[in-house]
């Protein structure tokens, strides 16, 4: 993936560092000779997947990317299917359609909980975002906003 104006190269770093580090925390890629200044919990848990499969750092950081995907749209079908599912067994009318319907009911809540926690780099959020920008001005720096 491309590592234009995002934490990616950040990421890949920390993960490099982590690899070949002994101890933790480990030390810092940019301020030589002492530690990490930082919070690194995903990029820890990373490091130790990829140590634990032995792949090397660029797939395990590409794979990395793919399981955080896949899990911010599995988590809300699963929260909602199995919520939905202990709701109809106790209410002992259980049926195969039902359990259809459980289903849709879960994938809706995976759209609506990924499209709703889109931070705006993929332009699906709400007109909120727009607001603010609009309230805080876009103006190039030395211009000031005419009132």
């Amino acid at each position: 993936p491309e590592a234009y104006g995002t934490e990616k190269f950040m990421d890949y770093g920390f993960l490099t560092a982590m690899m070949r580090s002994l101890w933790m925390p480990f030390q810092d890629m940019w301020y030589a000779g002492s530690a990490v200044n930082y919070y690194y919990g995903g990029q820890y848990i990373a490091a130790f997947l990829i140590k634990m499969t032995g792949v090397s750092v660029g797939v395990g950081y590409n794979l990395m990317r793919a399981i955080i995907t896949a899990a911010s749209f599995v988590t809300p079908f699963a929260l909602a299917f199995q919520l939905l599912h202990d709701r109809v067994r106790e209410e002992a009318r259980f049926t195969e359609r039902r359990y259809e319907l459980i289903g849709l009911l879960g994938i809706a809540a995976m759209i609506v909980g990924v499209i709703l926690t889109d931070t705006g780099k993929n332009n699906i959020s709400l007109k909120g975002r727009r607001i603010i920008k609009e309230d805080l001005g876009d103006e190039k720096p030395g211009r000031r906003r005419r009132k």
